[in-house]
């Protein structure tokens, strides 16, 4: 499968980061990301009116991709050495979330863009903190800065998942009782997260604006990806032949399933109950098959690298797209004089998001460069992955002994 040169990142993996990373910066280009925006009607309106409601299913594709990728972590060192490193997996993550989000907290705080915390008020700040520092919003503060309950959800997500599998995988899982459990916990996990929202639907008679962000209501999305990642590596002959003589039928089962998202919001009771686990299935469908088709029917895949590239930025740009018209100056007026622009609507409307898109872009890929990547090389200075530590000691014993001093002989 093509790689990004110089990373070791598999580009069918950063173009989904990518995907999903346009598709939410997309659902959020409406008047207060894009001020003076024009009307427009007909089939261009449909289409951007139809791209817009999808786009907020990104965070769903972004969900099952985590669980297949940290799956793929988790599951790797348990088969390796029969257990889960669970301190270092949880610091390692941390280095990789912490410093980006709060960077983005600091700059928020001192703008004032969001009055996430009071200031005026020690006791009141104190709190303010405790709820963002300890990733609680979804619950405690929804809504006041944008996305980031999408993180709370993955961060308490981390925290159980190498608990949980420690307990599903012992004595290992490849077949017998083992495999079985993982069934088990897949399904249960599965049925249990959409009954779960079922039932809060039926007894509150609808779910609450913003349930959707609670992090019990859509742990199963995640757990999905864990079980694509699980069934690709344990039967990947059955994966592969699937994917490969039913790509017909499990392509539109996928897109069918993502359908009714266009029509239907996150707050709706049909798509708050069954239509999450519809969007996990379907968006899990294409991630298996973009991973078996992407790298051989795209040659290099040169391609997909600018979206791919845009996957590898995609976690800062996630963080800091929905706050651009406070943090970049001219924005808003940069936005304001073209949508003052004497042309089609629909020629204006798309210049405009493309300007959203190329300075949201930008600005994720600042904030990777100076925040994100500096942290990540001291994570792997601090804490590198278990199997990198094992082969820095292996490479210091091979240098060690060719270089030993190996007395003369005489012939």
């Amino acid at each position: 499968m093509p790689v990004i040169r110089g990373t070791g990142r598999i580009l069918a993996l950063d173009t989904i980061r990518g995907i999903a990373i346009l598709m939410v910066i997309l659902h959020h280009a409406g008047p207060e990301m894009i001020p003076n925006q024009p009307q427009v009607d007909g089939a261009s309106g449909f289409a951007f009116w139809a791209l817009k409601n999808l786009g907020w299913t990104g965070v769903d594709l972004f969900f099952v991709l985590s669980g297949y990728l940290i799956g793929g972590l988790l599951l790797s060192e348990l088969d390796r050495h029969g257990r889960i490193g669970c301190g270092r997996f949880w610091l390692r993550r941390g280095l990789k979330i912490w410093p980006s989000y709060f960077a983005l907290l600091a700059v928020l705080a001192g703008i004032e863009a969001t009055r996430w915390i009071d200031l005026a008020s020690p006791g009141s700040a104190a709190n303010d903190l405790l709820v963002h520092g300890l990733f609680l919003q979804n619950y405690l503060d929804r809504g006041v800065n944008g996305p980031t309950w999408s993180l709370a959800v993955e961060e308490h997500f981390y925290l159980l998942l190498p608990l949980l599998l420690l307990v599903v995988g012992r004595g290992g899982g490849a077949a017998g009782a083992g495999l079985a459990r993982y069934h088990a916990f897949f399904a249960l996990s599965l049925a249990g997260g959409m009954g779960l929202r079922v039932w809060h639907v039926l007894v509150n008679d609808g779910p609450e604006v913003n349930d959707f962000m609670l992090s019990h209501f859509r742990f199963d999305s995640l757990i999905l990806g864990v079980a694509l990642q699980f069934y690709r590596r344990r039967f990947p002959g059955q994966a592969r032949l699937l994917a490969r003589r039913y790509w017909w039928l499990l392509l539109p089962v996928a897109v069918g399933l993502l359908l009714p998202s266009i029509s239907f919001s996150r707050n709706d009771a049909l798509m708050f109950g069954p239509g999450f686990t519809g969007l996990a299935i379907g968006y899990a469908i294409l991630i298996g098959l973009a991973l078996e088709f992407l790298d051989s029917r795209l040659g290099d895949g040169a391609a997909l690298r600018p979206v791919a590239r845009m996957g590898c930025w995609s976690y800062n740009i996630y963080l800091w797209h929905y706050f651009v018209p406070f943090v970049v100056p001219g924005y808003w007026q940069l936005q304001s004089a073209v949508g003052s622009l004497d042309a089609p609507a629909p020629l204006v409307l798309t210049l405009q998001a493309l300007i959203y898109v190329a300075v949201s872009v930008t600005l994720g890929a600042v904030m990777t460069r100076w925040v994100e990547v500096p942290f990540l090389r001291l994570r792997d200075r601090w804490a590198p992955a278990r199997g990198v530590r094992s082969q820095r000691a292996a490479s210091v014993a091979a240098a060690a002994a060719a270089n030993r001093v190996v007395p003369e002989t005489t012939s």
